[in-house]
């Protein structure tokens, strides 16, 4: 049986991940916030959502980025299990008050890895997370060298709040210096049962990513991305599915 997690949104902990050669990548944990329009129903969304130079895939309408500024890509694992599809099911990650998430969202199974490419580096990454399973898995690379890793063996969900039927967190990946930036991520489900995760935010970069340098919102409204980057509700004509 899955057990989840329920974050209220003053419970957030800063963790850090595994990180090979050295501990690189740190993490932080909390609600999220909810949508760009106020949405409670799609899950949480990260705090930097909305604003200029953030690029968002929440695969509301059915698939994921397969070329541009993130390609994600479905790739046999060698491991038997399920297939994994964007897909809405009664393990979307929950909204950032606990909410019912009615949404489409990623599921991974052992059966295959998501790798997404990247076409810059990146020095920040957000996931919605869904019920915890053992076997999660992120591993993050700069090219084919391993950068960091971690399962939620690595986390103190108590730290964050208490254990719930169905409540997720919003998880944020930051690279603490410029030797730490990505630009390839693998998502694994090691064993069975499946990982969970919604409303993924990216932010190029190359060097350690630092809050404080975020800019405010600007004008442009809702999840759109600035600098010739994806827009997050782009219609797309190639799906990953």
């Amino acid at each position: 049986m899955k057990s989840s997690l329920f974050l209220s949104l003053a419970a957030v902990a800063s963790l850090t991940a595994i990180a090979a050669p050295a501990q690189a990548i740190s993490f932080n944990l909390s609600a999220g916030i909810t949508g760009p329009n106020g949405e409670v129903n799609q899950g949480s969304y990260s705090e930097f959502s909305q604003q200029e130079g953030f690029v968002t895939v929440d695969f509301n309408d059915g698939g994921a980025p397969v070329n541009g500024f993130a390609s994600y890509s479905f790739v046999s694992s060698g491991r038997s299990g399920g297939q994994s599809l964007v897909t809405t099911n009664m393990w979307a990650p929950d909204g950032s008050n606990n909410e019912v998430n009615k949404s489409k969202y990623l599921q991974v199974f052992s059966g295959q890895d998501v790798v997404i490419n990247f076409a810059e580096t990146l020095n920040y990454f957000g996931i919605n997370w869904g019920s915890e399973s053992p076997g999660n898995t992120f591993s993050f690379f700069q090219g084919d060298t391993l950068i960091g890793s971690f399962g939620i063996e690595d986390i103190d969900f108590e730290q964050v709040g208490s254990l719930s039927k169905q409540g997720t967190g919003y998880l944020d990946f930051r690279a603490e210096s410029a030797d730490d930036v990505f630009d390839k991520i693998v998502i694994s489900q090691y064993g069975g049962g499946g990982f969970e995760t919604d409303n993924h935010t990216f932010q190029a970069g190359t060097g350690g990513f630092d809050a404080a340098d975020v800019p405010e919102p600007g004008v442009v409204a809702g999840l759109l991305a600035l600098g010739g980057l994806v827009v997050a509700k782009r219609q797309r004509s190639e799906s990953a599915a």
